[in-house]
């Protein structure tokens, strides 16, 4: 997280009127309340360990809202299963809203550690459906 991130986001406090923010990116955090003084402004990040543990434990969220679809409609087998490596930008899943479905690509190169969530569950916007070692 640069300055110039950090002023854009209490720019952005400050324009929509809100009396408080939060933003995560990556492994920091960052608190914002108009008219505070001190810790509550403070960015944390989390300590060397931490970090390490969050860069193996590497997730796949959902790029949106929709029933999971592990099978593609048209084919018989899943793209991928536990223990299968994947590159980034690969079709893990699908995403089923009507009769639309929605890529869901892997966003790291990785090995399947695990599946998050099963097979026609309704799924929504962030949530982790693979985690990747």
């Amino acid at each position: 997280m640069t300055p110039k991130m950090i002023e854009e986001i209490a720019s952005l406090l400050n324009r929509r009127g809100l009396e408080a923010i939060e933003f995560e990116q990556g492994n920091a955090a960052l608190r914002m309340v108009r008219g505070a003084k001190g810790p509550s402004n403070v960015i944390h990040a989390p300590a060397p360990e931490a970090a390490e543990a969050v860069a193996k434990a590497m997730i796949c969220h959902s790029p949106g809202m929709g029933f999971l679809r592990l099978i593609h409609p048209q084919r018989e087998a899943p793209n991928v299963a536990v223990g299968d490596h994947v590159g980034d930008g690969e079709t893990l899943a699908y995403l089923q809203c009507g009769a639309l479905l929605r890529e869901v690509t892997a966003n790291c190169s990785g090995t399947v550690k695990q599946l998050l969530a099963v097979e026609g569950e309704l799924v929504g916007f962030g949530q982790p459906l693979f985690e990747f070692e």
